[in-house]
């Protein structure tokens, strides 16, 4: 499932960021070094040295540090620990530009893990509505209870509808009361695609469609209350489709690649067994 900006700014922004395939920084010589020794086998990076020093330079131009860090994120190499140091070094800074902060947050996304949650959830009340939405989709990659909590506060709360909207999405992969009760809540957002969004949340963890009344979710709640999440579906997010090359742009015409769902980092699909647990 997967939500997207309408607004102005949210929408260019996001925008570039999926052009680029995107589900206090260090400029230590570490990170330096076995970015050389990586880029060296992956001929992904071209001057890595220069990318890498560019993206962990703190005083660098933001758009020059913003495309380095797009040139590692989305490069074959850019789930390596050494380049996921870095992204999680890139928003440790508490004056990072809100754009650089955006593409950190994406590849963290695509290649971190539950544990970054806890750095992308802090995002969620950044000024820059942008970054709030992107740390909101990024959550919709990584599995962690943790961050139900900062979801559901900006689910019901954010002044932006794109951001609800996400939140409300990212909330769906958790089959829990709590969050069931606060997705009725946001069935009553003054937006349609929020109030959209919380019913298919609500439709995946319960197996079933009450419709866009609360309170219908709520007498169907209390009716079947021993047996609610005892079947939840599946939740996946479609990640943006790889950039093209060459030879597949010239094949566009006969090829129509799908990006096909997956499972969030870090969450266990629902089985018989997991079913008859719950």
């Amino acid at each position: 499932m997967q939500t997207r900006p309408r607004s102005l700014t949210t929408f260019v922004l996001a925008l570039a960021l999926a052009l680029f395939a995107l589900p206090g920084c260090s400029g230590n010589k570490k990170v330096k070094e076995e970015s050389e020794q990586i880029a060296a086998q992956n001929n992904q990076l071209t001057d890595a040295q220069i990318t890498v020093q560019i993206a962990t330079d703190p005083l660098a131009d933001p758009d020059a540090r913003r495309e380095a860090l797009i040139a590692i994120a989305t490069s074959s190499a850019a789930a390596e620990p050494v380049y996921l140091d870095l992204y999680r070094a890139t928003l440790a800074d508490p004056t990072l530009d809100a754009t650089v902060a955006a593409v950190a947050a994406a590849a963290l996304g695509n290649h971190g893990q539950p544990e970054d949650t806890g750095r992308l959830t802090p995002l969620l009340t950044r000024d820059a509505t942008f970054l709030r939405w992107q740390a909101a989709v990024s959550l919709q990659r990584l599995h962690n209870p943790q961050a139900i909590a900062p979801l559901i506060g900006a689910a019901t709360k954010d002044e932006d509808p794109d951001v609800r909207m996400a939140c409300a999405t990212a909330l769906g992969q958790y089959p829990r009361r709590d969050v069931f009760d606060a997705l009725t809540t946001v069935l009553d957002d003054r937006d349609y695609g929020v109030s959209r969004a919380a019913q298919e949340s609500l439709t995946l963890m319960a197996q079933h469609d009450a419709g866009d009344d609360p309170r219908d979710w709520r007498d169907f709640a209390d009716a079947n209350s021993a047996t609610l999440f005892q079947e939840p579906g599946p939740y996946t997010y479609t990640p943006y489709p790889p950039r093209r090359g060459i030879v597949s742009n010239i094949l566009l015409f006969w090829l129509k690649p799908v990006a096909q769902p997956q499972y969030p980092i870090g969450y266990e699909p629902p089985t018989d067994e997991t079913a008859d647990a719950g």
